[in-house]
């Protein structure tokens, strides 16, 4: 499963750098790009859960994709955060696990340091408006229904997920 959650996110990373900001102009375009985002924070959450490690074959993947691929990811967040409704609680708080996942483990890496990013790079995606927005809406759908999650069939292994993403 790690593996494949791997692949996932290296396919979904290498797509976004693939992006040019001017492609990013049409509305379907910058949907596709919100979709991409997303799918790579969901794969990450698990990766993150996991706590899986990178091959070297892997990691130079990552260091060449990487730094073209922050900009589209910034783009994908503004975008699809805002669309999401308390319909949607358990993929917020996927979503926003996944992008602390994402943050904690790259930011601080020799892996990306090497490719010149720095960790403020990485911090300014948490400061996002639209990252404390949907914080906040997540507190506030969690506070304002009797049991939010009933509705849900199944919900997420939490195992993990350290006690920091109390979003959920």
């Amino acid at each position: 499963m790690s593996q494949l959650l791997k692949s996932n996110f290296l396919g979904t990373l290498k797509k976004l750098s693939e992006y040019l900001p001017s492609e990013l102009q049409t509305s379907n375009a910058r949907y596709l790009n919100a979709h991409t985002t997303n799918d790579l924070l969901l794969s990450y959450f698990e990766i993150g859960k996991q706590k899986s490690q990178f091959s070297e074959e892997e990691k130079q993947t990552i260091r060449e994709v990487l730094p073209a691929s922050l900009d589209n990811i910034t783009a994908g967040i503004q975008y699809s955060f805002t669309d999401l409704t308390s319909e949607n609680l358990v993929t917020a708080q996927t979503l926003r696990s996944g992008l602390q996942f994402f943050v904690d483990n790259f930011k601080d890496c020799s892996l990306v340091k090497s490719e010149g990013l720095s960790a403020d790079k990485f911090d300014s995606l948490l400061k996002l408006k639209e990252v404390d927005e949907l914080t906040t809406s997540i507190v506030h759908w969690k506070e304002s229904f009797a049991n939010p999650l009933a509705s849900y069939d199944s919900l997420p292994d939490l195992g993990g997920v350290p006690a920091t993403h109390n979003w959920w």
